[in-house]
């Protein structure tokens, strides 16, 4: 990855991507909340396919070919996304719709990143 475009884009992919996980548990806090969970651990499983897809559509948008174009690509956006998650949990926690869903929030979407990070490789 020489361009600046190739660090530019997976980083706004990251940024958009994280976004939109942090939302999901303030509009949707009944897959988030300890007593449901049957449904956490349904999302839990839905991601791991959501991820899948939503990497492989990633590569094809920003026309990764190599392995290492992937791979790298999607470690950028990723280490964005955590960065930044990491920030939000420590100062604007509200994002996640709550003290009572952070602990989940915070562990669903660590997780899909390490889906993320994983489909890459395929």
């Amino acid at each position: 990855m020489a361009q600046n475009n190739q660090f530019l884009l997976p980083s706004l992919q990251g940024v958009a991507l994280w976004y939109a996980a942090a939302l999901f548990p303030q509009n949707f806090p009944s897959f988030f909340e300890n007593e449901n969970d049957s449904r956490y651990i349904g999302l839990m499983l839905f991601t791991i396919p959501f991820c899948f897809f939503s990497i492989q559509g990633l590569i094809k948008l920003n026309g990764w070919k190599t392995k290492a174009q992937k791979v790298e690509g999607i470690a950028i956006g990723t280490a964005v996304a955590v960065i930044l998650d990491g920030i939000a949990h420590a100062y604007w926690p509200g994002i996640y719709g709550g003290e009572a869903n952070i602990r989940r929030s915070a562990a669903w979407i660590l997780w899909g990143g390490g889906w993320g990070i994983l489909s890459s490789f395929y």
